[in-house]
């Protein structure tokens, strides 16, 4: 939900007015800034999903001493990294602004994916991971203090639209473009993550100097000013008593634990079916792509098709997603031949990217802007952490299933909670579309 669920975001959401713009900036400005945001953003996506290309190499080599279980617990450690990103990013962002932030940000990225090309134990792999997770949840924040800006009301639309592809480009860059270089001899994994962690340092340093906090034109004296807003206290009580929180909140952490599926795809594909690391790498990067086109396309479907079909769209789409890992269970008994089960792996990932990603960012988004009102980025926050901790707890503690039970428990789980988000969603979305017909809007 990180990345589309701030795209829905407005000023109320970070609890301040928008900035007054006399004019629209220069659009060479625009471009140079708001591209600039797409590659950082992008690049700090392909540094998070570099842990999920090596795991292959890390798991086969016996120095290492990690397994599938440990590294399990190495995937529930970066979570939690994540996790606590989301709440100090957010708060550095107002302080410090988006420049600053983003740049700091970059700086910790290189730091910690340094430290994960020299780590030698699953101490510190786990450590790595944590600083890399950690670091790469400062992009949205910083951006969203950035567009609001930079961005006039009648573009921010289509400015989020085309930045919040850059998280599935970044992921596509790593799992489909230099996932062979992963197992090649000449370079190693350990070359390739480093290579990365020193093109990310000039990036932070370019960043910092062709980014300017606001337009030149903008008077420093129509600066955000705070706006009367709802106290916390009665925010927080009022998402607690409300039942569609609790149901979108359970069917988030259901689709957030499906989603991070992919940091475990390419040992799978490696253990089960006797793919090479790179061929493993190549057909992970379905999952990616999926997403990508569906996030392109979800948003304009949902306004055109209206809530009540899309109620019942959306959870016969989970229900896709589920029956996609399910069949992942059972594809190691067909016995397909070496090309005809990397297709078959690559088309159920390009399906299950397709259908998990409009449910996992869509509904969230849109209920936490209406519902939140004046604090709709703290209900925000509060739903991607119940994401993130549901997923850094599953894969600490049942990823060991798949080395006690084999690959197919574990994905059969993982279908079974999908099923169970996909009921609560149902729910969830069935609400939310007769309280519209009754509110009439």
């Amino acid at each position: 939900m990180s990345d589309s669920a701030l795209k829905q975001s407005d000023p109320v959401a970070d609890n301040v007015e928008p900035v007054a713009l006399p004019s629209q900036p220069p659009l060479s400005a625009q471009v140079r800034v708001f591209g600039l945001l797409y590659l950082a953003y992008g690049f700090s996506m392909a540094l998070r999903t570099l842990p999920a290309m090596t795991s292959t190499e890390i798991c086969g080599d016996p120095a290492m001493g990690i397994r599938l279980g440990e590294w399990g617990q190495v995937v529930g450690i970066g979570t939690w990294g994540g996790l606590t990103g989301k709440f100090l990013w957010g708060w550095l962002a107002d302080v410090l602004g988006g420049r600053v932030t983003m740049t700091l940000g970059l700086l910790l990225a290189a730091l910690g994916t340094i430290g994960f090309s020299l780590a030698e134990n699953q101490m510190q792999v786990s450590l790595a991971v944590f600083v890399m997770f950690l670091a790469q949840a400062a992009g949205w924040p910083s951006m969203i203090r950035l567009v609001a800006v930079w961005a006039t009301p009648v573009q921010a639309g289509r400015v989020w639209g085309i930045l919040s592809t850059s998280s599935r480009v970044g992921v596509l860059l790593v799992t489909w473009g230099l996932a062979e270089y992963v197992a090649a001899d000449s370079v190693g994994w350990r070359g390739l993550v480093r290579m990365m962690a020193l093109v990310t340092l000039p990036l932070a340093a370019v960043y910092a100097l062709l980014i300017q906090s606001r337009p030149a034109q903008v008077n420093e004296s129509v600066a955000p000013q705070p706006m009367s807003t709802e106290p916390l206290s009665q925010a927080l009580l009022r998402f607690c008593r409300s039942s569609q929180c609790w149901l979108i909140c359970g069917s988030l952490m259901g689709m957030a634990v499906m989603w991070d599926v992919l940091q475990l795809i390419p040992l799978f594909l490696q253990q089960s079916m006797g793919m090479s690391a790179g061929v493993a790498g190549r057909t992970a990067s379905a999952f990616p792509a999926g997403s990508l086109l569906s996030v392109l396309v979800g948003g304009c479907l949902f306004d055109w098709l209206g809530r009540r079909r899309m109620a019942v769209i959306m959870p016969v789409l989970l229900i896709t997603a589920a029956a996609c890992l399910a069949a992942f269970a059972a594809l190691p008994s067909v016995r397909l031949t070496e090309p005809n089960a990397g297709v078959a792996a690559m088309l159920l990932l390009f399906v299950f990217g397709v259908c998990l990603s409009p449910c996992y960012y869509i509904p969230a988004s849109i209920f936490s802007a209406e519902f939140g009102r004046s604090r709709a980025g703290i209900l925000v926050s509060l739903l991607d952490a119940a994401g993130f901790a549901a997923t850094g707890t599953f894969y600490w503690t049942c990823t060991r299933l798949a080395e006690s039970h084999g690959w197919s428990t574990l994905l059969w789980l993982l279908a079974g909670i999908g099923l169970i988000a996909a009921l609560l969603l149902a729910v969830f979305l069935h609400r939310e579309s007769d309280r519209r017909i009754r509110s009439g809007s």
